[in-house]
């Protein structure tokens, strides 16, 4: 009985240890010494734009691993939360989901009602019934939040491709910002106007006829440079760009 002890006692035992080991970027850590709310700026932007939820769960998708470390670091420190699964292969991107609480998801919903940006599987009448989402609460913060929560929508919903304006005979940077909710493209358009960058509302083939926000004005690109532009290691995906591709979304912005 001693003997199978002290046996069970040395090959038995374990200590518990994260195998993610925290933080995993460096924007994170700068945006908590400058006091900013990781669930306004952060958590509910990624939400409306590569996130979604699920029953007791809300996820991030996409294939840029810093959009998953950005939103993984917000998690662990706002709520103290390890994710479920991280980067999980799906198809040709990953998953990174966590579980969470009624009461985190309660406290995450008081601030934006609902995640869903657009009608799937559903009458467009019956969605324009529901609670919309919504960013207006982004007026009343920091205009560091601000161009947080705009940097972000940006690295996971925006592109970047060149502007050749033969009348005017000027090549410039052309910034994209993909929304096709109607009151999400106006608010988030309000919040680049107050800080700077002018950005207009185009036409798409989407559900409500709007394709997102654009500009090719050099003095609303240098503004979008001035707040920090793309956050780095987010590269342009191939699959949308045959001259990009795999280059840096900063790095192409900063070359044209």
């Amino acid at each position: 009985f001693l003997s199978f002890t002290l046996i069970f006692k040395n090959f038995l035992y374990y200590k518990k240890e994260l195998l993610i080991k925290f933080p995993l970027t460096k924007e994170i850590p700068y945006w908590i010494d400058q006091k900013v709310n990781l669930t306004k700026s952060v958590i509910i932007p990624l939400l409306l734009t590569d996130g979604g939820e699920k029953p007791a769960c809300v996820f991030i998708s996409g294939e840029s691993n810093i959009v998953h470390d950005i939103w993984s670091d917000a998690f662990y420190q706002e709520f103290n939360k390890l994710p479920s699964s991280y980067k999980l292969p799906y198809k040709s991107i990953f998953v990174t989901s966590h579980r969470i609480s009624l009461d985190i998801l309660e406290k995450i919903k008081n601030i934006c009602p609902n995640f869903k940006t657009a009608p799937r599987n559903e009458p467009l009448e019956n969605y324009q019934k529901l609670l919309q989402p919504t960013i207006s609460y982004l007026n009343k913060v920091s205009k560091l939040e601000q161009q947080i929560a705009l940097r972000l929508w940006s690295i996971t919903e925006g592109s970047i491709s060149v502007h050749n304006s033969k009348s005017e005979k000027l090549i410039t940077p052309n910034l994209r910002i993909a929304c096709a909710h109607p009151n999400l493209t106006k608010e988030l358009r309000d919040i680049a106007k107050n800080n700077k960058i002018n950005m207009s509302i185009k036409k798409g083939n989407t559900w409500s006829g709007i394709g997102g926000l654009q500009t090719t004005s050099i003095i609303s690109v240098i503004n979008f440079l001035r707040i920090g532009g793309f956050i780095r290691g987010v590269k342009v995906a191939k699959s949308r760009s045959k001259i990009f591709g795999g280059f840096d979304k900063q790095d192409v912005l900063l070359g044209i």
